[in-house]
């Protein structure tokens, strides 16, 4: 077909000087406009067939992530800012220009006499061997199966995986190979070589800049499981156990539990006001300093074996980066590497000496990987001025003995007001290494949006609309040609939806009992259910919670937040949230949502129609045949191409049905309209009961109605389409 189009455009301009040429260009429009709807519709056709295979078994398959975004390309590294003004001019230089400073080097000539102490330190070993047991094939196993599959392989090749189908047969030499590591304190070589991936960290930097890009090494498998084994036995070790104010990458311990310390350390101060000082380390993972690491392990009395192998480890590391001139190959003598094992737990050692540093004199210390905060009251601003240079200079004291740098542009002051309503009249002045600290009203705090006086509303609002956006963005996989099964959008809905619009309920789930915050949390709620089940616009919440079988977003919000509060052992903050939500069963917790749930659409007048077919919440459960999808949520709703639905929404003339003259509601388009489908017509002669209710709860007459019922709405909204553009028409004559 393209061939053709070709000849009769070449044709065309050719008889542009000849009177045959209205001819040919008529002729040429006509198979371009052929040519274009055949390309869309093969386009149509490829991509419902990738999405239907790529679906069937995986809800967030390859699908998923191109439609999300998380299928990024591989930018092309071009030019880099070497020096103000100045830029690099080729890709050698580009390369070496990122990867040093991602990974800077560690130079002793520039040691500070502290620091050169600690250097000095770290070469003098005065700990004592210990006993040790040897590692079995059955701990090997244990730790492969724990390693993360589908992830990228290192320098080696080899993808997790494998080493999971092979786990029976390389166990028992990997234990031979572990032990041996342990007996002799080394860390085998070719483990200590990475390959060096560089993503740009979001759209908004500038790629000209070296720090607006993170480096990720990937380390082989093999090694990978091997810190596995010399973390828990390093954790094990340890003299005296990490700070309970530690919560990045500890077991059991999650960012909502971080926020909620800050939470409850506000609410429980005593003074006018309580001071935070949000601190942002610059490149605190790549720039970790390794004799402030090993004296800190010294410290701890680790065994002598534990301590020389990860002196190994941290010794002749290597990384290398693919560019299009060949491979680059530099030395590491800083840093822990992001994407290995032992990287977040030897931070967590050396960020466990700020914590206690700092603990003295400040009412809290919170850490979350490299993410500090400092809380401290103040009875006035120079109380709280006074308080901050004491903390800032500590914190600066212990950034110069790690050979650490605090980013004062991307940290942050708030000043909680607890016994006072009104805020400082005069911003306070913090600062650190001669910057001053921005005071700001609002922050964003591992994730969440925290404002002066707690209320998180415009936390909802943000994650609201971050939620409806990320649905938005993969609707397109529940389009009406597409066989997306219900299930397949029950997990979409819940892991996008609810996962970003519900992420740290357990901190501020007690103001949904406001009316305003409930209903900033409906509405994204119904809004993702339209666009994500190919819904109305005009549905209401109540009709597609119920038919969907979905709890309302509100309730959701309490019941996941009074568990989370149940597993932290808060059995208190779960009652403020439900009577009495701890002592209950599994069973009688479903229980109250449902009747929770019921109470909510008893009060509504919304949803009448699909309250009246389908029952309450609990009957709605025992209808486990009706499986929801575009034509049935027309149906069972009442908004769909019918023309007493169209009519209310002033998108037709006439209420009535053409055929037979009868007002064209559901149960006459279903059960009596002869302008139908052949199919539809086939089904009322197999179908015993009489009305729509009674087919809803009869399993086969339902399994029979709902087989045709897309055939009935895609005639039904050709004919509403074609009525809409006629009215229009008529309305633009007159």
């Amino acid at each position: 077909m393209r061939c053709e189009v070709q000849k009769l455009r070449r044709r065309t301009w050719k008889a542009k000087a000849d009177h045959s040429y209205v001819r040919w260009r008529n002729k040429y429009n006509i198979a371009s406009k052929k040519y274009a709807s055949a390309v869309r519709k093969a386009k149509s056709h490829s991509w419902k067939g990738f999405i239907e295979s790529h679906t069937a078994l995986n809800a967030w398959g390859l699908p998923y992530k191109i439609l999300s975004g998380k299928m990024k390309s591989r930018s092309v590294l071009s030019t880099l800012q070497s020096y103000p003004h100045e830029f690099t001019a080729g890709t050698r230089d580009t390369t070496e220009i990122l990867v040093s400073s991602l990974l800077p080097d560690d130079k002793p000539e520039e040691d500070t006499p502290l620091q050169a102490d600690i250097r000095e330190r770290s070469s003098l070993v005065t700990l004592e061997p210990a006993d040790w047991t040897p590692i079995t094939p059955g701990d090997v196993q244990y730790y492969i199966d724990t390693v993360k599959k589908r992830k990228a392989p290192g320098p080696d090749g080899i993808f997790p995986d494998v080493y999971c189908k092979v786990k029976d047969n390389i166990s028992p030499y990997l234990a031979k190979l572990y032990t041996e590591c342990l007996k002799t304190g080394t860390f085998p070589a070719p483990w200590k070589r990475g390959r060096l991936v560089i993503l740009h960290k979001s759209p908004e930097k500038d790629p000209t800049l070296p720090k607006s890009y993170r480096p990720i090494n990937l380390l082989d498998v093999g090694g990978k499981v091997f810190e596995k084994v010399l973390k828990d036995l390093t954790s094990e070790a340890l003299s005296t156990p990490l700070a309970p104010e530690q919560f990045g990458f500890m077991q059991g311990k999650c960012t909502t539990d971080a926020i909620l310390k800050l939470h409850q350390t506000i609410e429980a101060g005593d003074l006018k006001y309580m001071a935070a000082l949000f601190v942002d380390i610059s490149g605190a993972f790549d720039n970790l300093w390794w004799p402030a690491l090993l004296v800190r392990l010294e410290e701890q009395r680790i065994p002598r074996h534990l301590y020389d192998i990860l002196k190994d480890y941290l010794s002749q590391r290597s990384v290398e980066v693919q560019t299009p001139l060949g491979t680059y190959k530099k030395p590491v003598t800083r840093g822990c590497p992001q994407g290995s094992v032992l990287g977040p737990f030897l931070w967590n050692l050396v960020m466990d000496t700020c914590i206690q540093k700092l603990k003295p004199f400040a009412t809290a210390v919170l850490a979350y990987a490299d993410d500090l905060l400092v809380l401290w009251q103040c009875r006035s601003r120079l109380h709280l001025e006074e308080q901050g240079r004491v903390i800032c200079r500590q914190l600066q004291e212990w950034c110069e003995l790690n050979k650490l740098t605090v980013a004062p542009d991307k940290s942050a002051l708030m000043v909680f007001p607890i016994k006072e309503p009104k805020t400082l009249r005069r911003q306070p002045i913090v600062k650190i290494n001669g910057h001053t600290i921005p005071v700001v009203r609002e922050t964003v705090y591992l994730g969440v949006r925290l404002d002066l006086f707690l209320h998180y509303r415009s936390h909802l609002r943000l994650q609201t609309h971050k939620a409806i956006k990320a649905v938005s963005r993969v609707a397109s996989l529940a389009k009406r040609d597409y066989s997306l099964t219900p299930e397949k959008q029950r997990i979409l809905y819940k892991g996008i939806f609810e996962g970003i619009a519900l992420y740290a309920c357990g901190v501020w789930a007690h103001r949904i009992h406001l009316k305003t915050y409930a209903m900033i949390l409906l509405r994204a709620q119904r809004t993702a259910l339209v666009r994500l089940f190919g819904a109305y616009a005009d549905t209401p919440l109540e009709a597609l919670t119920l038919i969907l079988d979905e709890p309302p977003a509100h309730l959701t919000t309490l019941f996941r937040a009074a568990k989370y509060h149940v597993k932290r052992d808060r059995p208190d903050l779960s009652h403020e949230l439900i009577n009495n939500y701890s002592n209950l069963y599994k069973s009688e917790q479903k229980e109250k949502l449902v009747e929770m749930w019921d109470a909510w659409l008893r009060e509504s007048p919304k949803g009448t129609f699909a309250r009246a077919i389908l029952g309450d919440v609990q009957n709605r459960k025992r209808l486990f045949w009706v499986k929801p999808n575009r034509a049935t949520i027309r149906v069972l709703s009442g908004h769909g191409p019918f023309r007493d639905h169209l009519f209310r929404r002033r998108l037709t003339d006439s209420d009535l049905c053409p055929a037979d003259l009868e007002r064209d509601t559901v149960e006459h388009a279903v059960f009596r309209c002869k302008a139908v489908p052949e199919s539809l017509k086939e089904a009322r002669m197999k179908i015993q009961a009489r009305t729509l209710r009674e087919v809803v709860h009869d399993c086969e007459d339902w399994n029979i109605l709902s087989a045709v019922l897309p055939d009935l709405v895609q005639k039904r909204e050709s004919e509403s389409l074609t009525a809409r553009v006629r009215i229009q028409v008529a309305e633009e004559d007159t």
